[in-house]
């Protein structure tokens, strides 16, 4: 009895150790158009097709990833992929803008769902332009002076959540505000870095010198590599 009980919790335990096994004789369309700002056509975007699976024992399970289908847009801006297909809750197709436009994401569950005529039609899809802003703080201030600083600007990414082909604005997320920033003193007075954002964002520099009142500055990002130079 007890042999059967452990044996029992042990198969509980265990999620999966094979490939998973996607419906074999399904293939799915994967079509639509990408556009940029002006709604001038992008060619050789990567547009990829995604479901995932959790692997492993229940108490340390890992979510593996799985690549469905693989495809470019066309010099016209349009695509056409055939992939294939997974009953699942997280299928993703997926756009890369390889930062040089923004990222999107179309994720919807499967479970219960299979798309008119096994198409996924994402229509217009319409990518913001990006800038790589390189930033460098610099002391010129006595030793002993301290600088806090933070950014905040918006994402480069964008997911859209679908349920049964119709999107979800309270499950998606797009070009969330993201704060990065840091702590300089004498040890690390000077400080260089990047980030990316959207062209056309206006991004809001805070900073304080000896933790004292915070202020706040602003700077319209216009070109696709922004240089900000400030000293303290």
């Amino acid at each position: 009895m007890k042999r059967y009980v452990f044996l029992l919790l042990g198969l509980m335990a265990f999620v999966n150790c094979k490939p998973p096994e996607f419906e074999r004789n399904t293939r799915v369309l994967i079509k639509g158009k990408m556009i940029d700002e002006n709604n001038q056509p992008i060619s050789e975007v990567d547009i990829s097709v995604y479901t995932y699976r959790f692997s492993g024992y229940i108490f340390d399970a890992i979510e593996d990833e799985y690549l469905l289908g693989l495809g470019k847009s066309k010099t016209d801006g349009s695509f056409e992929i055939i992939s294939l297909f997974d009953k699942d809750e997280d299928f993703a197709i997926v756009i890369n803008g390889n930062e040089k436009y923004t990222n999107y994401t179309y994720l919807s569950s499967t479970t219960d769902h299979t798309p008119e005529d096994l198409v996924f039609d994402l229509e217009d899809k319409q990518l913001k332009s990006v800038s790589k802003v390189n930033y460098s703080i610099n002391r010129t201030s006595p030793e002993g002076t301290t600088f806090r600083f933070s950014f905040q600007y918006s994402d480069i990414n964008c997911i859209e959540y679908f349920n049964e082909g119709v999107l979800e604005p309270e499950l998606s997320r797009c070009f969330f505000e993201i704060n990065s920033g840091s702590f300089l003193n004498d040890t690390y007075p000077d400080y260089s870095n990047s980030f990316l954002t959207p062209i056309g964002t206006v991004v809001e520099f805070h900073y304080s010198i000896n933790d004292q009142s915070e202020i706040i500055e602003t700077f319209t990002v216009d070109q696709e590599n922004y240089e900000f130079e400030f000293s303290y």
